[in-house]
């Protein structure tokens, strides 16, 4: 037997695994069992891979995945402070600023002073972004249709569930606590 350390996209690392076997045989013994522990690394893989299939497909229209997210939230709500794009996102406010800055140098997002409130600007996207934005749309859209076909229709939909089962619960666990009311 090989003694070497199997790293794959099952995301579990197995000492001693006879690499001259089948990749679905060696799979099966590095995760069995093994579901709920790896469940967070399996979810961080895949969006990494999910990450990347946008990135790919947003290479043409000349957009990074950042890039995307922020005229997308834009043509959503035509106009928003960083702030708001933040909050709606939950976007780091540093990759957030990055990407706006980005945009407003190609000419795809224009910033402005708000009327409201004149420390913040006011973010919009242009004619020029629009006219991009519309393509690369209709690309990602493509693209979540041929994700969800993968899946199927139930599965897509349970899949969805499970999301927001999870998104609940990690809501209530990042909740600020009351130290006031802890006692002593």
């Amino acid at each position: 037997m090989c003694q070497t350390f199997l790293f794959d996209s099952t995301t579990k690392i197995v000492q001693g695994v006879n690499m001259n076997k089948k990749r679905d045989d060696r799979v099966s013994k590095s995760t069995q069992g093994q579901g709920q522990l790896m469940l967070p690394f399996k979810l961080s893989l895949l969006n990494v891979k999910l990450n990347r299939h946008a990135a790919e497909i947003l290479k043409p229209f000349d957009l990074t995945l950042m890039e995307w997210r922020v005229l997308y939230m834009l043509t959503e709500m035509s106009e928003a402070t960083m702030t708001e794009l933040r909050r709606f996102s939950g976007i780091d406010a540093g990759q957030l600023s990055r990407a706006i800055k980005e945009l407003v140098g190609k000419g795809l997002v224009k910033s402005s002073t708000s009327a409201k409130d004149q420390r913040n600007r006011l973010l919009a996207m242009t004619a020029k972004g629009h006219d991009v934005a519309k393509p690369a749309r209709l690309a990602m859209a493509e693209r979540r249709k041929r994700l969800a076909q993968a899946l199927g229709e139930e599965q897509t939909a349970e899949l969805l569930q499970y999301t927001e089962v999870l998104h609940e619960f990690l809501d209530r666990e990042l909740e600020p606590k009351d130290c006031d009311n802890e006692q002593s």
